[in-house]
């Protein structure tokens, strides 16, 4: 298996072909593709653009308790749409996030003697439920962003909304303009998504 696997490094997987192959049936099936799915490359550019700003990844568990997925964020979210397990091991992991911010504010609780600025980000699925899906639920893919220092830092977070969208060709609208995404805090982002 190791000379497969040599052989397969030397003359690189990005240059193989898919290609049909036949099972015991005899029906036709593509073959297990060495190819980047595009969520996952998209995903991986994104990492890379927000590590090259400075800001590190963390990983966090997609399941948390339903109070850090609401009450701890002070969210009055549509609790209906929360993925609930159904027999959970604890309280910590009794429903699926619906947004990353529960894990990625938990890490910094637990990280609060780093040396400031702490600036980390995470990659990752939510769930929600979609009675229109086979399964119930959907999944939906965020990134998330977190800055705690001794100052405010938007212009920090700006700069890393206006990086990833510059890195896949989303252009900045200005105010006034129609509104597509709106933060409602003290800063306005506006970026026009297209299908």
């Amino acid at each position: 298996m190791r000379c497969y696997e040599d052989g397969a490094i030397a003359y690189g997987f990005n240059t193989m072909k898919d290609k049909a192959v036949a099972d015991n049936k005899g029906s036709k099936r593509l073959a297990a593709s060495l190819t980047l799915l595009p969520l996952n490359e998209i995903s991986d550019l994104i990492r890379k653009e927000v590590a090259l700003i400075g800001f590190t990844e963390v990983l966090t568990f997609i399941l948390c308790s339903k109070k850090e997925n609401f009450a701890m964020l002070n969210r009055k979210g549509d609790k209906s749409k929360v993925v609930i397990m159904g027999n959970p091991r604890s309280s910590d992991f009794e429903a699926v996030q619906t947004s990353l911010m529960p894990g990625i504010l938990k890490t910094v609780t637990h990280n609060k003697d780093h040396p400031k600025p702490i600036k980390i980000f995470e990659v990752g699925d939510i769930s929600i439920l979609d009675d229109n899906r086979d399964v119930g639920a959907k999944n939906l893919w965020q990134l998330a962003a977190l800055y705690c220092g001794a100052n405010a830092g938007v212009e920090i977070i700006h700069s890393l909304v206006d990086r990833v969208m510059e890195k896949n060709g989303i252009s900045f609208v200005p105010p006034g303009a129609s509104r597509d995404i709106f933060f409602k805090r003290d800063i306005l982002f506006i970026y026009h998504l297209e299908a």
